[in-house]
C-alpha cells in the first residue's frame, strides 16, 4: 500500500526513480510491481528505454479466507 501511494503522489518518471524514493533494489521492486500488474493495480508504461508505473487502481478489496 505504501508503494502504491508512493507512486501516486511523487509519480516517478522510471523505476530508477522509485527505487531511490523508495529504498528499495529496482530488482525486488521490479517483482513486486509485475505482480501488481498481472491484478490490474498498476501498469508499466514503457518509454524509449525506461519503464514508467502508474497507478491504474485507486481503491480495491483483497478477500481471502483461511
Amino acid at each position: 500500500m505504501r508503494l502504491l501511494k508512493m507512486i501516486g503522489e511523487n509519480q516517478p518518471e522510471t523505476l530508477k526513480d522509485l527505487a531511490a524514493l523508495s529504498g528499495r533494489q529496482t530488482s525486488n521492486l521490479i517483482r513486486t510491481l509485475k505482480t501488481m500488474e498481472r491484478y490490474g493495480i498498476v501498469e508499466l508504461c514503457k518509454q524509449n528505454r525506461s519503464v514508467r508505473p502508474v497507478v491504474k487502481a485507486s481503491a480495491f478489496n483483497i478477500q481471502y479466507s483461511i
